[in-house]
């Protein structure tokens, strides 16, 4: 039963009470990326083996740098996988070390995987958080002996110079000589990434990428190598890695990658490259990765699946934790709602009755009998019903069912029957006519003004088709600096694995040169996860914004054939053109469509557009393929 309040608060709810109680959060889907935000909200014994068993991992390789044995964290959706694994983030970032997340490996060969999810969780956030990168390369260069301007070109305050980095790789190989030699291409590569330039961050990005580099760079940054394979570069950075901290790299989302096997025969299952590559790769990856603690998350079932299947030895390299499974007490349930409420309540300038209110205490008795999220779920549903009834209601069981009473729901009528919609087009005019988006079309500023435009209107576009709860769209947090795409909707279809299963990502492209142009796609394709033709890529889109960039770039090429008409002797540059010739018409074509959208006179089907929509990626690759391997 539910315990209403005196008589005397049984009105409606006075202005604060309802701006405290509309202000409380409940952000109970998780995305891989809120590891990286704060975990406010952490109650210790929630999962209290795991986490201690994962404390004595990262205690292990921070004391004296040590293989540990790997953990698997396994737990259906909803116990707390991505949340503990945010906890452990902070504990091992609070060690000095570093934290990388590899997922979606269904999309590519694992080793690729590793290594792309490490160079990009090197880079910092929007706000100038998790800048790994900065903090590896200050602490390499006060192990070195660095200082003045070769320290503020190694560390990324001002751009590096060819002197200043052979000075650095010198004074590296001087400190540990073995590893200097070793790892001095890579090590170039990191100094790189961390410039303020961003023709020197291509650079660095693309050796670390396991791309070759430019000839013309590598003489003049003094790289040795033409390119490495993703595993050994893998293991060279985290060796570099391992001189300045501990590290732990946590594995997510297997569940994928196993979903797409579920269903076969045990022979097919048994020689399923990917499940190979998987298997292989967390064998190995204990060896490869030095001073390293890996973490797999996954649903018990996952786990099985790779015992029963994989290789034989990779189950002997994991310790298996003990399964998560509800919260543990109704201790550890009433403080996971106070945490979260204090927060709520205190930006509110709220003092509520008790820290739970309007939930009594006595209600977390049950709370055994809830998954975290679950108990996040059922307590928004007891807000919003007491928002929508405008009435305090504090409960005090958790399984008490809500009644029965109707939702309240949208008024049927269209835009003449609601006359406030009139105030919102003059204010989305007066809006549009004043929006400055130059910024967004610079190839110098695009990377940090473009991505909250996007995220701004895919945003809206999601709330306004909406979605069920198994249908529920997410985006990606804002990217860092270089990113390599300027935003991504993901559309969770599998409520069990919380797989994305359809995901469009979006990249603009500004810049006049056709050496950036090139280097920009080739990040926004791998960033998309459609480089290497993986399971699952026929749910994923890239759009490319570059009208812009796409004239300037069709102008140089013309100016390059008038100055050097010696290049239209070679058969490879001949398909290009060809290629190059069919994208600009197709360009023209969606010109056409849009217009034709305008007009209302559009007489195609969803389907039709939706393979139309697959010709720009098929000539796309087919040009980066030609210009690159030049055949």
């Amino acid at each position: 039963m539910s315990i209403e309040q005196p008589t005397s608060n049984q009105q409606l709810m006075r202005n604060e009470e309802l701006t405290a109680l509309a202000g409380l959060t409940f952000n109970w889907t998780r995305a891989l990326d809120d590891v990286w935000t704060d975990q406010r909200y952490h109650v210790d014994g929630l999962h209290a083996v795991t986490a201690a068993l994962i404390g004595s991992g990262i205690r292990t390789v921070t004391a004296d740098g040590a293989k540990p044995l790997g953990i698997v964290i396994q737990g259906q959706r909803g116990v707390g996988k991505t949340h503990l694994l945010g906890w452990t983030r902070e504990q091992v970032q609070r060690a000095g070390g570093f934290f990388f997340l590899v997922g979606d490996l269904f999309t590519k060969a694992f080793w690729e995987q590793v290594l792309g999810s490490m160079v990009e969780q090197l880079l910092p956030l929007p706000d100038g958080s998790r800048n790994q990168l900065a903090a590896l390369l200050t602490r390499l260069a006060d192990q070195v002996g660095l200082d003045g301007s070769f320290r503020a070109q190694v560390t990324g305050e001002v751009p590096p110079t060819p002197e200043g980095v052979k000075v650095f790789i010198a004074a590296l190989r001087r400190t540990a000589p073995s590893l200097g030699l070793i790892c001095q291409d890579t090590a170039r590569a990191l100094v790189l990434l961390a410039s303020p330039l961003q023709e020197d961050q291509d650079v660095g990005y693309y050796y670390l990428t396991g791309n070759e580099v430019d000839l013309q760079d590598r003489r003049h940054w003094r790289i040795n190598s033409t390119r490495k394979i993703p595993r050994l570069l893998v293991n060279e950075v985290s060796q570099l890695l391992a001189l300045a901290g501990p590290i732990v790299l946590a594995i997510d989302q297997v569940d994928a990658l196993i979903d797409e096997l579920v269903g076969r025969s045990a022979d097919d299952a048994a020689q399923s490259r990917p499940l190979a590559d998987v298997a292989t790769g967390l064998m190995a990856l204990r060896d490869v990765a030095h001073r390293t603690l890996t973490i797999v998350s996954c649903l018990p079932e996952s786990w099985e699946y790779i015992r029963k299947y994989g290789v034989d030895t990779v189950t002997d390299r994991f310790r298996e934790a003990r399964q998560l499974r509800n919260i543990p007490s109704a201790d550890v349930g009433r403080l996971m709602i106070e945490k979260r409420f204090a927060v709520d309540f205190g930006r509110a300038g709220f003092e509520p009755p008790y820290p739970t209110w309007p939930i009594l205490p006595a209600a977390f008795d049950e709370a055994s009998k809830y998954t975290a999220r679950a108990l996040l779920k059922r307590i928004e549903a007891h807000v919003s019903r007491c928002l929508q009834d405008q009435k305090i209601v504090e409960l005090d069981r958790l399984d008490e069912p809500l009644d029965g009473t109707q939702p309240v729901t949208a008024p049927t009528g269209g835009p003449a029957e609601s006359p406030g919609l009139a105030a919102l087009d003059l204010l989305f005019a007066r809006l549009s006519e004043q929006a400055a988006v130059g910024a967004a079309l610079d190839p110098e500023t695009e990377d940090a003004a473009m991505p909250p435009l996007l995220a701004a209107g895919l945003e809206a576009w999601a709330r306004e088709l909406g979605g069920a709860e198994d249908q529920a769209f997410v985006q990606d947090p804002l990217p860092g600096k270089n990113p390599r795409l300027h935003a991504c909707l993901r559309m969770l279809l599998d409520p069990r694995t919380e797989r994305a299963q359809r995901r469009w990502a979006f990249r603009a492209i500004a810049s006049d040169s056709p050496r950036a142009v090139q280097t920009r796609l080739r990040k926004a394709i791998e960033g998309a996860g459609l480089a290497a033709g993986g399971v699952g890529d026929a749910e994923r889109r890239l759009f490319v914004l570059m009208t812009i960039g796409a004239c300037a770039a069709l102008a140089f090429g013309l100016a390059m054939l008038v100055a050097a008409p010696a290049y239209l002797a070679m058969g490879w540059l001949h398909f290009k053109l060809m290629l190059v010739g069919l994208l600009i018409i197709y360009h023209l074509y969606c010109y056409k469509f849009t217009r034709e959208f305008a007009a209302d006179r559009n007489l195609r089907t969803a389907r039709w557009y939706r393979m139309f929509n697959e010709v720009p990626s098929l000539l796309l690759i087919g040009i980066v393929i030609l210009a690159v391997v030049k055949p």
